[in-house]
């Protein structure tokens, strides 16, 4: 499931990338993250806050971006928002984990 989220978070990087909001000299490790609390989402990534040196912008910008590209995972993401520092959290639909 985890995979299923990363390669949704790669192709908003993609996304981002080639509509110039994004340089992404490097690409990134994406991380998918289970959050501790359960309020945040089902799964959660700090990627925003890994681009920010090398982007040279804010991480919760980033992030924004990357929310704007990620369109609803082919309706199994019922939303991902950016959050604290530059994270982004994901709830998934009840599906998902079928």
């Amino acid at each position: 499931m985890k995979e299923i989220v990363r390669s949704l978070v790669a192709e908003a990087l993609r996304k981002a990338k080639a509509g110039g909001e994004l340089q992404l000299a490097a690409f990134p490790d994406i991380v998918i993250e289970e959050p501790k609390d359960e309020k945040m989402g089902d799964f959660s990534t700090t990627v925003a806050m890994l681009l920010a040196k090398a982007e040279k912008r804010n991480p919760k910008v980033i992030a924004e971006i990357i929310c704007r590209h990620l369109g609803n995972g082919g309706g199994e993401v019922i939303s991902a928002k950016p959050a604290g520092p530059g994270y982004i959290n994901f709830q998934m639909t009840g599906g998902f984990f079928l």
